[in-house]
């Protein structure tokens, strides 16, 4: 075992092994909702891969590859909260589990409307890429929806643990818009 453990030390990580690993331990709070969101960012990535190459602009692709990038982190910050809330006090318990639910919820619905944008701007990008980039574009509209199924599935696990049923149905309104064709 002490020669298996020095390759291990001497065998470099690959860059995104440090998040694969977050994303698959149980002790962290990265989860669904935050893999939703790290997978926005690899669309939009993408995106701005195909606009470089095109010589288009990369602008909006690159504002949202930092959203997503950002969501991931404010996703599993939402859980975080979640997990801190249950263990809170009891008096303000109910209301601390109440905030955090919401937030819970708000985060990856937005998401899913930041990955209807992606996907409309991936579609736009698909019209004056070359046929050469076609299958990268192909690649991160399929990343692009499963941003969205994903933030869907985040946002309504949390919808019943909120009381409220007026944040409960804007929530639910916000994750049945249709996206783009």
């Amino acid at each position: 075992r002490v020669l298996e453990d020095r390759m291990e030390t001497l065998e470099p990580k690959r860059p995104f092994d440090e998040i694969l690993d977050r994303i698959s331990s149980p002790a962290s709070p990265m989860g669904g909702g935050s893999a939703a969101a790290l997978t926005g960012a690899l669309a939009a990535a993408l995106g701005c891969l195909v606009a470089r190459l095109s010589k288009v602009d990369s602008g909006p692709l690159e504002e949202h590859r930092e959203y997503f990038a950002q969501a991931a982190e404010r996703d599993a910050e939402a859980f975080r909260e979640v997990l801190v809330a249950g263990k809170a006090e009891e008096s303000g318990k109910a209301a601390a589990l109440q905030a955090a639910y919401r937030r819970a919820a708000a985060v990856p619905a937005g998401m899913t409307a930041r990955a209807k944008e992606l996907d409309r701007d991936l579609l736009r990008l698909k019209e004056a890429a070359p046929a050469k980039l076609q299958p990268d574009l192909t690649t991160a509209l399929g990343l692009a929806r499963a941003c969205r199924a994903g933030g869907i599935a985040a946002a309504r696990a949390n919808l019943p643990f909120i009381e409220d049923p007026v944040y409960r149905r804007a929530i639910e309104e916000q994750l049945d818009r249709r996206p783009p064709d």
